[in-house]
């Protein structure tokens, strides 16, 4: 996440969660933040201000 705010200008952070790795992937990823969409779960997103806000407020590696 610190490398896509160093990179450029963006809105959000898409990322796919495997379907073989079932929720356990997706509880991860919420953990930092992202959000699943609705009408597909294994698509997460996190907004450029949610990804600054995780970014200062906890060690991301």
């Amino acid at each position: 996440m610190k490398e896509s705010l160093k990179r450029g200008t963006f809105y959000a952070l898409e990322v796919n969660a495997k379907k073989s790795e079932g929720d356990k992937l997706i509880k991860y990823y919420m953990e930092f933040g992202f959000v699943p969409l609705l009408n597909d779960k294994n698509h997460l997103i996190m907004s450029r201000d949610e990804i600054v806000k995780a970014t200062t407020e906890r060690a991301i590696r």
